[in-house]
């Protein structure tokens, strides 16, 4: 832009007031629209910016409604604090009748000696041998740790199943033991060998004197009677757990039942959150025609629809819920009405949860509601579709497993040591107890014990199961784990092993998975999983039962109306989404203005730098003239020219 210092010397006009106001009037018009144009667009952009906050409220509401888990909910009584009971998500609606006449006990006992009268006495070494429940441990005291506490913290230390402490009890040091497990199966004993033996067990005919018996739990359920060995009972009735806590003078009352005020809660959520959404986009969009007052986004295509296509989404029913009691929103109570806002109708909704729980769940949510046995829902991919599968097993799983049978139960001769690899672990090499067994369930016990006490293969998490028929004499031993992966080998047996009980080195037992179909078509088999691996059923897993086979029933797949309805919003305010891109067009059309804007100034300054030329030469050709008449009238006789100006 020209600037001049003197403007207005020839003239004596305000050349710079007038230059103003001439670039002033003609560059009004042009940025009032400027002007107008950008207030509009940020008064949509600020709309624009609500609608994405109005969705992002209730796409958050949405979200939390895609967990299964947040649907179902079961209230639980007693009548008595004697027994307590917990309830899973597919524990039944009932009430039972628990008495209980004897709680499950673990064993406590103490060292028969009483004469010991310092903890940190020498004792003697040796090898103290503990049998508890399927465990046997063999603990060896030396002379870093033959005292009383020596032993405590070796036995403490070791994989026993029992703990030690010491109590004196005014007679001298006793040494108590407690079984880590409740049950009748969970009673140990202790023997003890070595120089060590004189002291614990002086005459040969036990260390320990029993405080408190190992027993079982006996109680009844609607008057069966029944034995477990634990007080927490999870295996009476199907996903509820029963707490017995002590004797009852007379039956407890437990019961489940659904709550649905949880379920209820949510829905009312639901409804509150649309409700919300759809009357904050009403304010942005709709025309007052008493005011004549329009919403910023009135008339705006990409905007005024969303709330009648979400609410479709809401409303259309799940087909794969077909010819249940539940598979749309209406179904649940939730009607829609004249203003296009939802309501609720709260005792329809207490019906349905009552009826068909699972089937509500699975309105909302992602879920798998099986009709049959056998099987359960594992989960499913993101290619899986929404309808009903027919689930047949044509191979169950199995569990590597090997099978030996030989002369008798007398391992009294020693060499009895034992290396095995479970499902590909290596264990150390274990030694069986060098006695004669009193049957062959007695071996089979001490057998797995060994094993199963393994450091390195608990470290992996694995175990056998070892069995003893006594029909057949035979003895088995089995992984823990199901499949191809699921493998049993001898890697090393002691003589008295193989001849006793017909162990041979390089035994070997492999496991197979589960085979079948999911909707018709071959699904892959792991273990005791099938999955779909092509067509609506890819990822599509559930979990077969041990030794189920053929038809077991149908899997109702349900994606639910909420994963619709979230992958809708996404399509509207996601990166990629149709609103987003209206946004980002409109922030682009500002931009635009400002450069509509800058090029105005530089074409104003262009107007203005023409008007300053053009004065400044009108202005010096006024001072010329001036000039000149000043010189006339110098040279004119009188004086000056009279009659004349300029």
């Amino acid at each position: 832009m020209s600037s001049v210092s003197s403007l207005g010397v020839g003239s004596g006009l305000d050349i710079r007031q007038i230059v103003d106001d001439l670039v002033a009037a003609e560059r009004a018009p042009a940025e009032n629209r400027i002007d107008r144009q950008e207030e509009r667009l940020e008064t949509e952009i600020s709309a624009f910016g609500k609608v994405q906050s109005l969705m992002g409220d209730f796409q958050s509401t949405v979200a939390e409604l895609q967990d299964p888990d947040s649907f179902v909910s079961r209230d639980t009584s007693s009548s008595s604090e004697a027994v307590g009971i917990s309830a899973g998500d597919n524990a039944e609606d009932g009430s039972w009748e628990v008495d209980v006449q004897q709680l499950a006990r673990a064993q406590r006992s103490v060292l028969s000696v009483d004469n010991i009268e310092e903890r940190d006495e020498p004792l003697g070494t040796g090898e103290i041998t503990i049998s508890s429940g399927d465990r046997v441990s063999t603990i060896t005291i030396d002379e870093d740790n033959q005292t009383l506490e020596g032993i405590r913290d070796a036995i403490n230390g070791s994989t026993a199943g029992v703990s030690a402490s010491i109590i004196n009890d005014g007679n001298g040091q006793r040494l108590v033991l407690n079984g880590q497990d409740e049950g009748a199966d969970s009673a140990f004993t202790m023997d003890v060998e070595g120089d060590l033996a004189a002291v614990l067990d002086p005459d040969g005919d036990g260390a320990l004197d029993e405080l408190q018996a190992a027993q079982d739990a006996e109680f009844t359920v609607d008057g069966l009677t029944m034995t477990r060995s634990s007080n927490e009972v999870d295996d009476v009735l199907d996903d509820i757990t029963l707490d017995l806590e002590s004797v009852t003078d007379s039956p407890a009352t437990v019961s489940v039942t659904t709550d649905s005020a949880g379920i209820q809660s949510q829905v009312e959520s639901f409804v509150e959150a649309f409700n919300t959404f759809q009357g904050g986009i009403a304010e942005l969009t709709d025309y007052d025609r008493e005011t004549e007052e329009a919403g910023p986004l009135n008339g705006e295509s990409s905007v005024t629809g969303i709330v009648s296509q979400l609410r479709s989404a809401i409303t259309e029913p799940v087909e794969a819920l077909e010819g249940r009691a539940v598979r749309s929103m209406a179904d649940i109570g939730i009607l829609t009405t004249r203003s296009g806002s939802l309501e609720l109708d709260a005792s329809r909704l207490d019906d349905a949860v009552r009826e068909d729980p699972e089937a509500v769940t699975a309105l909302f949510a992602e879920t798998g509601i099986v009709d049959g046995e056998g099987f359960e829902f594992d989960g499913a991919g993101s290619a899986s579709e929404a309808g009903r599968y027919p689930v047949n097993v044509t191979e169950p799983a199995t569990r590597g497993e090997v099978a030996f049978s030989g002369d008798g139960f007398d391992l009294s001769g020693g060499d009895n040591d034992i290396r095995v690899e479970i499902d590909g672990v290596r264990s150390g090499l274990l030694s069986l107890p060098a006695e004669e067994f009193d049957s062959g369930s007695d071996l089979a016990r001490a057998l797995q014990a060994a094993i199963n006490g393994d450091d390195q293969l608990n470290d992996a998490g694995v175990g056998v199961t070892v069995g003893f028929d006594e029909d057949t004499g035979e003895f088995t031993m089995a992984s823990e784990a199901f499949g191809s992966a699921s493998t049993v080998e001898i890697a090393e047996a002691g003589a008295t092993l193989q001849e006793q009980l017909g162990l041979a080195v390089g035994m070997t037992g492999e496991g197979q998975d589960v085979a079948g179909t999911i909707g018709g078509i071959e699904a892959e088999g792991s273990g005791r999983t099938l999955t779909g691996s092509m067509g609506v059923a890819d990822g599509l897993s559930v979990q077969v039962d041990e030794g189920e086979v053929g038809d077991l029933g149908v899997l109702t797949f349900s994606t639910g109306l909420m994963s619709d309805l979230d992958n809708r919003i996404n399509a509207l305010i996601g990166p990629e989404g149709s609103l987003t891109s209206r946004e980002s067009s409109l922030n682009n059309r500002l931009s635009d203005l400002e450069d509509d804007r800058a090029r105005l100034d530089q074409r104003m300054s262009r107007v203005e730098d023409r008007y300053i030329q053009q004065f400044t030469a009108m202005d010096r050709m006024v001072a010329e003239l001036q000039q000149t008449s000043e010189f006339l009238s110098q040279q004119l006789p009188g004086g000056g020219m009279s009659g004349v100006s300029l």
